[in-house]
């Protein structure tokens, strides 16, 4: 795998006084936010790609409920109105 580094340390960062977080992994964008947000994305394309079946069946495109999270059986009931 080339991609890999040869060394991987990795050190475990002691807290300092003050708030929890301030130094390290928690006080960055690399918590979750990134990861939260690329859910979102696929949850929304999966809406627009529902509204692109409705409007192509003659069905009103935004007449439709979606739970998040959205399960196979939640998007095959969104594409038809029976």
């Amino acid at each position: 795998i080339d991609d890999m580094p040869r060394d991987w340390t990795v050190e475990i960062l002691q807290e300092t006084g003050g708030p929890p977080g301030r130094r390290g992994l928690h006080n960055s964008k690399g918590v979750g936010e990134a990861n939260i947000q690329l859910g979102f994305s696929a949850y929304f394309a999966v809406k627009e790609a529902i509204r692109a079946i409705r409007a192509e069946r003659g069905l009103d495109p935004n007449r439709f409920e979606l739970p998040f999270p959205a399960m196979t059986h939640d998007i095959l009931a969104a594409c038809d109105d029976s």
